[in-house]
């Protein structure tokens, strides 16, 4: 990841690319950093959550991800809540209960 050391204000975005491969930054409330083989730089607009008629700018990167990411976070936020693992165990130990902990969330989302 390259260096990106601007001080962005809201809405401001850096970005450095070569043939395939971008990396940028992004700032909306917080600092994003993306790093996409995918994407171009290019912007979008959406709506605002808060108003109907107004609509901001952003990147299609970060568009993508939040459209793709959404159940792999709910799943997350599940298994969080029945965590097996121990502070405890090595951490092979917790890496194996944790796959299960995900095959009990599929098999029971299935």
């Amino acid at each position: 990841m390259p260096k990106i050391t601007d001080k962005l204000k809201e809405g401001e975005v850096v970005f450095r690319s070569s043939e395939n491969l971008l990396a940028m930054k992004w700032s909306d409330r917080k600092e994003f950093y993306m790093l996409s083989t995918i994407n171009t730089a290019e912007f979008a607009e959406v709506p605002k959550k808060s108003r109907e008629n107004e609509f901001i700018l952003k990147p299609k990167c970060v568009i993508d991800y939040n459209s793709s990411m959404g159940i792999i976070d709910k799943s997350d936020m599940v298994i969080s809540t029945i965590d097996a693992t121990r502070k405890s165990l090595k951490w092979n130990h917790k890496y194996f209960f944790h796959l299960i902990d995900v095959c009990v969330w599929n098999t029971f989302f299935l």
